[in-house]
């Protein structure tokens, strides 16, 4: 009751400062903060009405609102799990992923149901009316990458965008995708996700549709480990580790040496 408190503070110094103060101009100063009060109640409980609700993860129905979801890759997840196709998604679940050149598919993950999700908060976004209106540090270089009005305005621009780009799995894939999206909406108050930092969000932050996934994401790859031990033994940890160092060096070479060889 903030009002109340005002009003009676000044009623308080006033009565100090000797002016008489009648019970009547009491009740009217009362009367009138009372009903402030419940003005400032009914607005405040109109615009968190207002405000939209996240729709629940629905995984039998593939629907994660506002979530950047993965899935394994045939053949490249078999030999390194920690790559695998990543999409995002609109408020309503739907997913989009740039699974192709001059394409990007909406309702239909490309290679298969989710096999992890991590749900993101609008309220870690920067959705600005204007210039001034930017809730993020990055001000004009946020607006220079591009802005939106909302998280689906963000993602349709996104999508336009990449629908004139060619695809490529080592300069122009589905992170780069979900890296452009996540600047538009500069999440965490950052526009510098890229290709690594959205990996790493899917291995530190994303949760497991169920057990079933994991089984389907890392079992291919431990099929192979046990073959390949079994046929050339060490050798093949050897070629395998080296792949991997590979596959990991051009994405972070292509990332932060050369910058403009990696598209986000």
């Amino acid at each position: 009751m903030v009002c109340v408190e005002r009003r009676l503070s000044q009623s308080l110094r006033l009565g100090k400062r000797g002016k008489k103060v009648s019970r009547t101009k009491l009740s009217k100063i009362m009367e009138g903060s009372h009903d402030e009060d419940e003005e400032m109640c009914l607005n405040d409980k109109k615009f968190h009405e207002s405000l939209p609700q996240v729709a629940q993860v629905n995984p039998q129905q593939s629907r994660f609102p506002c979530c950047v979801v993965w899935t394994p890759l045939p053949i490249v997840s078999w030999l390194a799990p920690f790559i695998g196709h990543v999409g995002i998604c609109r408020e309503d679940g739907v997913i989009l992923d740039f699974s192709g050149s001059n394409f990007v598919s909406v309702d239909n993950f490309t290679f298969g149901a989710v096999a992890r999700y991590i749900q993101l908060s609008k309220q870690q976004c920067c959705f600005p009316l204007h210039l001034s209106g930017h809730t993020c540090k990055s001000g004009y270089r946020h607006t220079e990458i591009g802005t939106s009005l909302s998280w689906d305005d963000a993602l349709h621009s996104c999508t336009q965008h990449y629908q004139h780009k060619s695809y490529n799995l080592f300069t122009c894939n589905c992170h780069s995708f979900v890296a452009s999206c996540l600047n538009r909406f500069c999440y965490r108050g950052s526009i510098g996700w890229n290709v690594i930092t959205v990996v790493l969000l899917v291995i530190l932050k994303g949760q497991w549709v169920n057990k079933m996934a994991i089984v389907r994401s890392f079992a291919p790859f431990t099929i192979v480990m046990c073959m390949g031990l079994y046929m050339a033994s060490w050798p093949f940890l050897v070629g395998l580790a080296l792949f991997s160092l590979l596959l990991a060096g051009w994405f972070l070479i292509g990332t932060y040496c050369i910058k403009s060889l990696i598209e986000c």
